[in-house]
């Protein structure tokens, strides 16, 4: 009956310090759905190797929470993205990402009928696959109910090259001048 009590207790401590963070999250930009969802499934990983609850929801604060160094290169990478871009072999898709809202759009398409496909950027230097966390260099277009993850291979002020995942495909772009 303790081990019950206690989980119940666990689970009502652990929503109120979610819903607290979330609001902190802003602050550290990130959107709050995917902050929580950072915690959340680091918190499972963690959890599954029988550590500490209390010292687990730490940890996966400290992991997630990006430092004030990260901060300052995903700014300088989110101002390289700024801009109109060009897929290298279709050159019909095209990708115009603004205020770190990327939209994409494909020019044979009559304007009146497309439907508007935007995703909020977010760069991230870990993501969770299968409940393993792997380092790197990750763009992730979020939008309400769907995140697409990227690995940004590589980028500068003419040129850009994402690994999509999981398919494994890359996408190749130029930068229109303008």
């Amino acid at each position: 009956m303790g081990i019950v009590i206690s989980l119940f207790y666990f689970s009502i401590v652990m929503k109120k310090t979610l819903l607290t963070l979330s609001i902190f999250a802003f602050f550290f930009t990130y959107t709050s759905m995917v902050f929580i969802d950072e915690v959340r499934s680091l918190t499972a990983t963690y959890l599954m190797h029988k550590e500490n609850p209390t010292q687990v929801l730490f940890k996966a604060l400290r992991d997630t929470v990006p430092s004030n160094k990260k901060e300052s290169n995903h700014r300088h990478q989110l101002d390289l993205l700024q801009g109109k871009w060009v897929h290298v072999k279709d050159t019909l898709a095209i990708v115009t990402i603004d205020n770190n809202i990327w939209t994409f759009d494909y020019e044979y398409e009559d304007p009146n009928e497309r439907e508007v496909d935007e995703h909020l950027i977010k760069l991230v230097d870990t993501i969770y696959l299968h409940n393993q966390k792997i380092g790197g260099k990750y763009l992730l277009l979020i939008q309400e109910n769907d995140t697409l993850k990227y690995t940004l291979d590589y980028l500068t002020d003419k040129e850009m090259s994402l690994f999509w995942l999981p398919a494994g495909r890359f996408h190749d772009y130029k930068k229109v001048e303008q």
